[in-house]
């Protein structure tokens, strides 16, 4: 377990004399908190090797705005064997890589043409950040851990030009841990779940899981956010029943765990996503101003995600959702965004006034109406 100080030197020697222990070397070095140029140098060995071994057996590609992530089952993507696809988000593909015969999620974001600016800003951050964001994800046994972040600028330039060959060998990837259990928002999608007297106690203890795992992300100096259900997740299949849930997560036999910190960002960074249904409109406005990314903001979303696992509705009004969309989409016309921003501001406040929540979750409304104030000030902090 003692890396040697000449570790890119001895990289250099296996590439010409021993592919096979390169690769297993350079895999190795990934999985640990090292400086900044040994993991580059890693990441490039490892990215030439498999582009060297994917040449012979490149399949026909389609544009990357018809992408089929089915492609890259079978083969291998920065030393891990892709077994199949586990699905596709707005913004990524989830793949399912082994390794050692262990299983790891392996996540894959969706390029096209017309994101190409955002992807480079994205990446040029998270290629910054990448160590430590791996380091955060050792601290917390509520964070699904990482293992590598996968972005080379120069190949994301090539692929934003349409080389949807660069995209097949080495795309922009992150791997991770990979949670079998499934996510809050599967559960909340099964009524004999939800309709059981045990449910708010599971979302108690789900959202106490959640709150350890922001704790430590906020200590660190960083902002999550994208906190949403489809974050939350298991280790393993979490229970048949409620009850069977509750006692499961409670005993630690099942592990709660918050996703993707591919999208944190440092305190004060420039925020570069939002999802409409759980964010703030501070948070748009920030995105969209080129302020900084704000604690406060995962407050907001954590307790629009409570409110959403336990009355199975969307927090924000479906009118401010729209009007914070509309103003994306006015900023990226290079239009005013403002007033929409402003009558979102008016539509929430109006909403905010009589919130609360069915009677059998009462004793949240205080807690979810001091998370999601219109004022940041107001919102308390993790702990």
């Amino acid at each position: 377990n003692i890396i040697p100080l000449d570790a890119n030197n001895l990289l250099d020697v296996l590439m010409l004399k021993d592919r096979d222990s390169a690769e297993k070397l350079a895999s190795y070095l990934l999985t640990k908190n090292l400086p900044q140029p040994i993991k580059e140098k890693a990441k490039s060995v490892l990215a030439s090797l498999i582009g060297v071994q994917a040449q012979a057996s490149v399949p026909r590609l389609p544009p990357l705005e018809n992408w089929d992530p089915n492609i890259w089952v079978g083969s291998n993507l920065y030393g891990y064997r892709i077994t199949r696809v586990l699905g596709s988000g707005g913004s990524s593909y989830v793949l399912i890589g082994e390794r050692n015969n262990q299983k790891y999620a392996v996540k894959i974001t969706k390029i096209s043409k017309s994101n190409a600016n955002d992807i480079l800003s994205l990446f040029e951050s998270v290629s910054k950040e990448s160590s430590n964001l791996q380091s955060i994800s050792e601290k917390s046994p509520n964070i699904v851990r990482i293992y590598g972040f996968f972005a080379d600028l120069n190949s994301i330039r090539d692929i934003t030009s349409g080389n949807s060959g660069v995209y097949y060998t080495t795309p922009p990837a992150i791997i991770m841990e990979l949670m079998e259990g499934g996510t809050a928002d599967d559960l909340i999608k099964n009524q004999a779940i939800v309709l059981s007297d045990y449910w708010k106690k599971v979302v108690a203890l789900i959202s106490l899981n959640v709150a350890n795992a922001l704790k430590v992300i906020h200590q660190e100096g960083y902002v999550h956010l994208d906190i949403k259900p489809a974050n939350i997740f298991f280790n393993k299949y979490p229970g048949r029943t409620a009850e069977e849930i509750y006692e499961n997560v409670r005993k630690g036999n099942v592990l709660v765990k918050l996703g993707d910190l591919g999208s944190a960002r440092k305190i004060g960074e420039r925020v570069l996503e939002y999802t409409p249904q759980y964010c703030s409109i501070d948070q748009v406005e920030a995105m969209l101003s080129k302020k900084g990314a704000d604690v406060k903001m995962d407050i907001y979303s954590f307790g629009a995600t409570i409110y959403k696992m336990l009355t199975q509705k969307p927090f924000n009004p479906p009118k401010v959702s729209e009007l914070m969309d509309k103003a994306v989409q006015s900023y990226v016309n290079t239009q005013q965004y403002s007033q929409y921003l402003a009558e979102a501001r008016k539509e929430y406040e109006e909403f905010y006034k009589n919130l609360s929540l069915p009677q059998e979750y009462a004793e949240f409304t205080p807690l979810i109406k001091a998370m999601t104030s219109p004022d940041p000030l107001q919102r308390p902090s993790i702990d």
